[in-house]
């Protein structure tokens, strides 16, 4: 098992920068189990579980003036997850096994786009508005679908006083 990340900020100029990264992880899992049951049966179970998973982020954000800011990027997810699964049952009497193997496959790519504008109002408020929109495309079997969602943001903050802050958000998917 292991996962590696390597990320980067390119500061263009003092008003904007660029920022990237990449995630990759592995995750392996192999497993032995065995079980006599108080019912004069036997069980014995084996397996293998793996999952690869990518992530990729590139993101600019621009400061306008000191009040306004924009950000706009791009992300994208991919995933892999494989399970074999085996059990093998009978009684202990008999050197007969009855044997149940499955095996499950899932992959699934994310293309997120998105973009916000900043705006402080003034010393206790400030607000970010913006959308994302999301193509997913996940396979397993016989489901083989692509989902296109948009997703409206709000933020609304509030400083109160120096130890009460309130955040208002309103998200929803359409």
């Amino acid at each position: 098992n292991y996962t590696g990340a390597l990320y980067h900020i390119f500061k263009i100029d003092d008003k904007s920068e660029l920022k990237t990264d990449f995630t990759f992880s592995r995750y392996e899992e192999d497993y032995l189990n065995s079980v006599l049951q108080g019912n004069g049966y036997r069980r014995y179970e084996d397996g293998l579980n793996t999952k690869d998973f990518t992530k990729f982020y590139t993101e600019y954000n621009l400061t306008l003036n000191d009040k306004s800011s924009i950000m706009v990027g791009y992300g994208n997810t991919w995933r892999q997850i494989d399970n074999e699964f085996s059990a093998r049952t009978g009684p202990y009497a008999s050197s007969e096994l009855i044997n149940d193997t499955t095996e499950f496959t899932l992959t699934e790519t994310r293309n997120r786009f998105y973009a916000y504008y900043s705006r402080k109002l003034n010393k206790t408020l400030s607000l970010k508005i913006g959308a994302a929109s999301e193509l997913s495309h996940p396979k397993s079997g016989e489901l083989d679908k692509t989902y296109f969602i948009v997703k409206p943001h709000f933020d609304f903050f509030v400083k109160a006083h120096e130890m009460l802050s309130v955040k208002f958000k309103y998200r929803t998917y359409i």
